[in-house]
């Protein structure tokens, strides 16, 4: 079963009672994101299901705290220097074990959650106790808001493993993780810059159950500055060696991924781009 078109503009649903601390921790890696990351935290507000905000300030010119109205949910960890965003991510990572929430979400410092978004996981995650990584589709957006296409995903285990010998089939900003997942399996690899979420999800794959929800629970914005474009060669490079890493020479996807990441890296990223949203403007006739 695959995503289908629900739009970020719903209504809350009901959140849980909330205890002495929230279930959720919301994870927020950021980095000279002074001017975005206010659409984020507005986004969370909007967000009736309890939860705590831990952003990591990776070293950015300006100090996080200096240029936001701080929450009493949130937490800021400032690294002194810049260390790049898988290590900021298990800095962040480390703290969510440590002070004991249940899950964690993710979300980056200029996307916008829905208002529904962290209800909705954790009422899936409550009903679906086997599945330790869930995410969702979302609305992919311009710097100025509009939407370009898209991303739809699978969202039943079986079609997830299948999709993940190709790509990541989760959007990495709609990733909620069971923490106890995440003490069995470790946190991110530094081995796979660009791809490190791609390669978490197919690390927990193999030993849980994974999922999607088929709603749209965040605009994630296209950015030119963004890792998928700036750094596309090395993310193909790493989609590459995680694809090996986990190879299956059994599975006729297992070669077609590896071909598909052959093809990507000869394409410039304006055409994969155009191409996306030629898609999705013949979806709307």
């Amino acid at each position: 079963m695959w995503c289908r078109s629900r739009r970020l503009n719903r209504k809350p649903i009901a959140p849980v009672s909330r205890m002495s601390k929230p279930r959720i921790a919301v994870l927020i890696p950021s980095y000279n994101a002074e001017h975005t990351i206010a659409k984020a935290l507005k986004s969370l507000a909007a967000n009736v299901e309890p939860h705590d905000i831990i952003i990591v300030d990776d070293g950015s010119r300006k100090l996080l705290q200096d240029c936001i109205s701080t929450q009493k949910n949130m937490t800021i960890l400032r690294l002194e220097k810049n260390t790049g965003i898988t290590r900021a991510l298990n800095h962040g990572l480390s703290y969510v074990l440590d002070q004991g929430y249940e899950f964690v979400a993710r979300l980056d410092a200029d996307d916008a959650a829905s208002p529904d978004r962290l209800a909705l996981q954790r009422s899936f995650m409550d009903a679906h106790s086997g599945v330790a990584l869930l995410g969702g589709c979302g609305e992919v957006v311009s710097e100025q808001g509009k939407i370009l296409f898209h991303l739809n995903h699978p969202t039943d285990h079986k079609a997830i493993t299948n999709a993940l010998y190709y790509n990541s089939c989760f959007l990495h900003p709609t990733f909620m993780i069971r923490t106890t997942a995440l003490r069995e399996t470790g946190l991110y690899s530094e081995n796979y810059p660009g791809a490190e979420d791609y390669e978490l999800a197919r690390r927990l794959a193999q030993r849980s159950q994974v999922s999607n929800l088929p709603q749209y629970l965040v605009a994630y914005t296209w950015s030119p500055g963004g890792i998928s474009l700036s750094k596309r060669r090395k993310q193909l490079h790493s989609r590459l060696k995680v694809q090996w890493a986990y190879r299956n020479f059994g599975s006729i996807h297992f070669y077609l991924g590896i071909l598909k990441t052959g093809i990507l890296s000869l394409l410039p990223v304006s055409l994969i781009t155009a191409i996306k949203q030629r898609r999705q403007d013949y979806q709307k006739q």
